[in-house]
């Protein structure tokens, strides 16, 4: 027998499941904060791997068209730089790192409000428990992964 269970929170229906042969008494409500994501994308500062990409992507641009895409590599021995590779690389590389950086920033920012336009800061379930304790207990897992702990609510059978 198949049961569906919805979970709401807030009077809203914020996740529903169907299982086989499973019993959900609840559900933990995440909800990915708007401000931490904000301040994420428009206060972007470039990390170690930024410079490595920047410089792997300068190193194409050096080495030019038909030179080896992995020298490192004997397995893609025969992969070479094709002149897209090199106008893509070159397009990463323009303005110099700052304005590697900067695209890179854009690039996050369009994606927050790309998200933020869409509702990707609404409530959701985490997952499903059959007790409380269970269900809080994994909620605090989650919140490790950037989440906010909302609620703890008791399910639903539609």
């Amino acid at each position: 027998m198949t049961t569906k269970y919805l979970a709401r929170h807030a009077g809203q229906i914020v996740g529903k499941r169907t299982t086989e042969n499973r019993t959900y008494s609840h559900a933990y409500v995440m909800q990915y904060s708007e401000t931490k994501a904000r301040d994420a994308a428009y206060g972007y500062v470039a990390t170690k791997q930024d410079r490595k990409t920047y410089d792997w992507y300068a190193d194409k641009v050096a080495r030019g068209v038909g030179a080896r895409a992995w020298p490192d590599s004997e397995y893609l021995a025969d992969v070479l730089l094709t002149e897209k590779d090199i106008t893509e690389a070159r397009e990463q590389i323009e303005g110099g790192f700052d304005g590697y950086v900067a695209r890179l920033r854009q690039n996050h920012i369009d994606h927050f409000e790309r998200n933020l336009a869409k509702g990707g800061f609404s409530p959701f379930v985490g997952g499903w428990a059959s007790r409380p304790d269970l269900a809080e207990k994994a909620a605090r897992q989650f919140e490790t992964r950037g989440c906010d702990f909302v609620a703890i609510v008791a399910t639903e059978v539609a």
